[in-house]
């Protein structure tokens, strides 16, 4: 498997190839909460493995996880909580607001660092925390059919 662009052969079986892949973005995920206080969060959803581009434009595989937490009191605050962290985990960040004004989620992406991508949104309903794992080599079809 090749992480953080070192590259480093390893044939690992489903269960560690997951658990290297998934640990950074759910790391991410994990202290992300944290920044914000804890709270009630949701279990993670980690859905099987998914089809992805390496750089050399050749087929990988990886992982997305997303989270639900209860309302936002303060979505600019929470918002801004979040940026810093990131940016912190050397992500490159960018807000997002929408024009409808029935629309009152705030939501942030960020890219780069330990994961693909990242997104957190809050309104006075719910927010939610979601994370892209690298996209490492690996046949996404046979990790999930439980082969390599």
């Amino acid at each position: 498997t090749q992480l953080s662009g070192s590259p480093r052969p390893v044939s690992p079986g489903r269960a560690a190839w997951e658990e290297e892949t998934t640990a950074p973005m759910l790391s991410l995920i994990d202290n992300t909460i944290v920044e914000l206080g804890g709270g009630e969060w949701s279990d993670r959803r980690i859905p099987a493995p998914r089809d992805c581009k390496l750089p050399s434009g050749k087929s990988g595989a990886n992982y997305v996880g997303v989270t639900i937490g209860l309302a936002s009191l303060d979505s600019d605050a929470d918002i801004a909580k979040v940026e810093r962290f990131r940016q912190s985990k050397r992500l490159s960040t960018g807000v997002v607001r929408s024009t409808n004004p029935k629309d009152t989620t705030i939501r942030l992406y960020g890219t780069g660092g330990p994961v693909t991508g990242s997104s957190y949104s809050a309104d006075s309903k719910q927010t939610s925390l979601g994370g892209e794992s690298t996209c490492v080599p690996g046949d996404f079809g046979k990790l999930i059919d439980g082969s390599k």
